[in-house]
């Protein structure tokens, strides 16, 4: 893949990272239990995820500072995005609770990893 391909696999990352987070956000706030935890949990469930781990990724993105934090902030985001859809299933008042603030870390590593992945698609063009 060139680096081209590869910047513009980063852009359709952010954009399909948006409109994920919008399903599961959804999802959430109609009750409705049609999304599986696992495949929420998987990092590698993904498009941006499968990506991220296979050996389409170009050396130079892949020998850059930022992939090894996208790695871990991607699969942080997913560990959160299951036990938010988890806590989501269960109605007691605890873990209703739990829901706001595994929402609000969600949140904050959902801006954040978008955010890296501008400065690492800007800096894959030299920028």
């Amino acid at each position: 893949m060139s680096d081209d391909g590869a910047r513009e696999t980063i852009r359709e990352a952010i954009l399909s990272h948006i409109r994920w987070k919008e399903r599961i956000e959804h999802s959430i706030r109609h009750a409705k239990h049609d999304i599986d935890i696992g495949e929420v949990g998987d990092c590698k469930a993904c498009s941006f995820g499968n990506w991220l781990h296979s050996d389409h990724v170009p050396q130079k993105m892949r020998a850059s500072q930022y992939y090894q934090i996208v790695c871990k902030m991607h699969s942080d985001f997913h560990l959160r995005a299951s036990q938010l859809v988890s806590a989501s299933k269960i109605s007691s008042v605890e873990e209703f609770g739990k829901i706001f603030i595994i929402m609000h870390e969600y949140t904050s590593l959902s801006d954040a990893l978008v955010k890296t992945l501008e400065i690492w698609w800007q800096d894959s063009d030299g920028h």
